[in-house]
Order: structure tokens, then sequence, then C-alpha cells
């Protein structure tokens, strides 16, 4: 159900009630007349029955305005190194006192759900300060984005307040800033009354980067792209997680069913517009009858437009023209990541930029990060990554990035050709935790829409589980770009 204030979207609720139950929207409006709109949105697929919203009444009530939230504040120390956040974590809404429990972290929110964010602190009624010296390592435009569910959210810069959502709500707040290179302190505060919530923050930098020259999509400089650095570090939970993936049978590969199809639009092929139901817009796309969804639970698909330059991931697609949900990329330019919004993948990371494509098996050689799932994903999100839809407290981070150790001889395991090349591309290039399944697995680009692999497809054996590494996060937001939606350069939804 959304509603809207003269033209003007201010609440947004997932109705799962059998019967009457309030819903509030606390907003600031003049006085006078005003137009308030009410829209329905059901989903209907295989999986969800449709549901048909009764409207009983709508009630305004008046209470006096809250005292403006000063544009400039001096924003709190923090302990913690540069691109660590201190967190203090409060069980009350002012966000007062003394903190209950204070950490640092690396990346900002989570999939909070109803469940305390750390220990120590309360279901509901709690409040997040995160305070951080950030480094921006270009000067130019910034994009602050703060994903919000049933949560309150204030961003400062420099002590500049940069988003203002000072009432439980849900929505993306994004902003653009021109920033100057160098350290800058970026402080965020949420908090929650009660229910279901999340909070997913991320400030990236704006505009194309360097396309790649090896036939890879997106930029040269993208983290998929990039081999892992020789002095990266293993992230001190690795071996608990790899001892929680101890009852996996190997590392599944996924070709047919559970992975995207991909099909390359080029110039002039007709378009149309899909009805994205998470949003209730529309995203006009090229597209052919011939172009089918994946045979399984999420009917996705991938169309490159190469007119534009761009991807557009697909999610619980149907030839009736409707998808739950989509994201749009810059498929040469841009990095595979995208700020939280979409909700098309867990970690709101590039389909098309893990897949293992039959193009570069046939040539010889896997130059990138994979793409990976697994089962045991936590609600808290590591950059690239921007989201979470992990449930497992303790568990991995989405956006994590996990290999293969380097040093290992991959001689001793009798590994196909196409195991080691991907063994081979798990040492050099890794890969990121993109997405909950049920159990750990790679994929290939669906071979219903491929061309002919030469090798053929499988998994990796269980013996190679014991010798992956989770790596310490080292990317910041700032440090990388992330396609949103405000860009209009490929085409978004309206």
């Amino acid at each position: 159900m959304r509603i809207s204030v003269d033209n003007a979207e201010v609440g947004n609720f997932t109705v799962s009630a059998n019967g009457l139950t309030d819903y509030t929207v606390d907003l600031s409006i003049a006085e006078g007349s005003h137009s308030i709109t009410i829209t329905n949105s059901a989903a209907y697929s295989t999986f969800f029955c449709g549901r048909m919203l009764v409207l009983d009444k709508v009630t305004v009530v008046w209470t006096a305005p809250t005292t403006t939230t000063p544009t400039t504040t001096t924003a709190p120390s923090s302990d913690c190194v540069v691109n660590e956040y201190q967190a203090s974590y409060y069980n009350n809404t002012a966000l007062s006192g003394d903190p209950v429990a204070r950490q640092c972290e690396t990346s900002v929110g989570g999939y909070f759900r109803s469940a305390a964010p750390v220990s120590g602190v309360n279901t509901s009624n709690w409040g997040a300060q995160y305070v951080g010296t950030i480094h921006f390592p270009v000067s130019g435009n910034y994009v602050f984005s703060a994903d919000t569910g049933n949560m309150a959210v204030r961003v400062w810069l420099d002590g500049q307040l940069v988003i203002d959502k000072g009432t439980v709500s849900w929505g993306r707040n994004l902003a653009a800033k021109n920033v100057t290179a160098g350290d800058h302190a970026v402080q965020v505060a949420f908090w929650k009354s009660s229910g279901d919530s999340f909070e997913f923050f991320s400030v990236s930098q704006m505009g194309p980067g360097p396309a790649s020259t090896n036939g890879n999509y997106f930029s040269a400089d993208s983290f998929w792209n990039t081999p892992i650095p020789a002095d990266a570090q293993i992230d001190s939970r690795s071996d608990g997680w790899v001892a929680m993936l101890g009852n996996q049978n190997g590392i599944s590969l996924n070709s047919s069913t559970w992975t995207q199809p991909i099909y390359v639009a080029p110039a002039g092929t007709p378009t149309r517009a899909i009805r994205i139901t998470n949003s209730n817009k529309y995203l006009t796309v090229p597209y052919l009858p011939s172009y089918r969804a994946s045979p399984d639970g999420d009917s996705a698909l991938i169309i490159v437009d190469q007119a534009k330059g761009c991807a557009y991931e697909l999610e619980m697609f149907n030839n009736s023209s409707s998808a739950v949900a989509s994201a749009s990329y810059h498929a040469y330019t841009g990095t595979g990541g995208h700020t939280s919004g979409p909700a098309h993948a867990g970690g709101e990371l590039s389909w098309l930029a893990g897949l293992i494509r039959s193009s570069e098996v046939n040539a010889g050689g896997i130059n990138h990060a994979l793409r990976y799932a697994l089962p045991i994903g936590s609600p808290r999100f590591a950059y690239p990554g921007t989201r979470s839809d992990g449930t497992t407290p303790g568990g991995i981070p989405q956006g994590t990035r996990m290999r293969l150790d380097p040093s290992l001889n991959l001689d001793q395991f009798a590994l196909t050709p196409f195991q080691r090349m991907v063994a081979i591309a798990l040492q050099n290039y890794g890969g990121y935790n993109a997405d909950t399944a049920g159990v750990l697995a790679v994929a290939t680009e669906n071979t219903m829409a491929s061309a002919p692999f030469n090798l053929p497809l499988s998994g990796l054996p269980q013996a190679l589980i014991q010798h992956l590494q989770f790596l310490k996060p080292t990317v910041a937001s700032t440090d990388i770009r992330l396609d949103e939606q405000a860009d209009q350069t490929c085409a978004q939804q309206q």
C-alpha cells in the first residue's frame, strides 16, 4: 500500500494483516487542502496468493511539530581507523545517554528484521549512530544513498546535513554532493520503534570508468575485474565460516536453473515497457518475444542494450511484461555494483559481472571474480555489497570476497579442465558473496541462451572447501562507482 500527499509519496507499507490494522504516516504539512492518494499493489505469482486491501477510514491527527534538526552539527569523534565507522547503539530512539554497545564496523546498517542489531540492544525502540573518517580518493560528485525500511535516518558530511528523513518511513533516499579529495567526517544516525526494519547506507563515486579491453563486462578498474592483491589479509572469522560450510558436498555449479540467461540486444531492437511490481513503475528496455526467463523460481534474465551500453537485470519476469524487481547497470563503464534499492539480488551486486560465460571458457580462461551464493549469509553486508537478505547471525556478510588458497597445488585434485579453470579464477580473482542459496554455488550464464560450452560443466569437489579463504573487507564505498536510479543514462523505472 502506497500513500501519497499532493502526488508525493509519504508512506509505503507491506500489508500482511488479515484484519483491520492501523498504518500511520508522520509528516509535516502546511495548513489548507491537500490531495491524499492511497494505492494498493498486489503481487501475483506461483508462490503467492492475491490479496485484497479493504480501506476502512483515513484519519488525520495533528501533533505539535518537533524541533527542527540543525543543518550543521559537530560530528562526534571516532576511535576507529580511516574508512571504518564507530557504531554506537542505544536502547532509545533519541540516541541519548551512554550507548549499550560500541564497535568499529566497515559498513553502515543491515537487515535487522525484528531482531536486536547487536547483543544487549533492544529488539524495538533502539537507535544507532555511525561516525567515521572516510577517505574520498578523488574530487568530484558522490552519491549518498540511504535505503530505509521502517526506520528514520539522517546523514551528515563534515557536519552538514545531507539526508534528513527524521520520521520512521520506507523509501530510498539519495543525495548528490561534490566533495574534494581527502578525509571527511561522515555521520549516519537511524532509529526504529518496532517491527521489521533495515537500513542500507553507502556513499560512492559517480560517473563512468574506463571500459575493459579483454572482453569483460564492466570497467577495467571494477572490483570484479581486479585480481586479488598480493597483500590481501584473511578475515579473522574465515576459519569459523569455512567450518560452517563443512556440510556442503562441494561448490555447486548452476548452469540451467537458478542462473540467468543473457540476451544481447543490438541497436534497433524493439522496446517494451516492463511493469516492476515492487515499485509499481515501468522500465522500458529492448525486448524480443524470443527472450525467456530462467526456468526456476527466480524467473530471471539479463538484457544487454548494446546501443546504450546498459544491462537490465529482471527478476520474477513473465511474458505478460512484468517483473517483481529490476536493476540497471552501465555494462561497460560501471563497476557492477548498485546502491541499495532495486532488491533484485541479496547484495545488490550484478548477476552479469560474476557469471561464467561460454565465450571466456571457450577462449581458455576466466579473468574476473565469480559471483557466489550460500546458505549462511549474515544480515550485515560488506562493501562493495550494499544490502543483505541474509538471516544467519554470525554468518558471512554479503559483499565478502572469498578465494581459494593461492598456494594450493591443484594437481592433487584430479580436476577436469573446466574445474581447473574455475579453481584458478578463484585463486586469482576470488568471488563475492552476492545472494542467499540453499547450497554454496557459483554459476555460468544459463545454457538455454548461451553459445555452447566446449568443455563439460561441473561443480568443484568437496575437498576444496577446506582451502577456501574469506578476506578482510578493504573496500570503502567511496573507492568505487555504484550505479543508482537517479542516473538516467540507462533506462530507469519511471
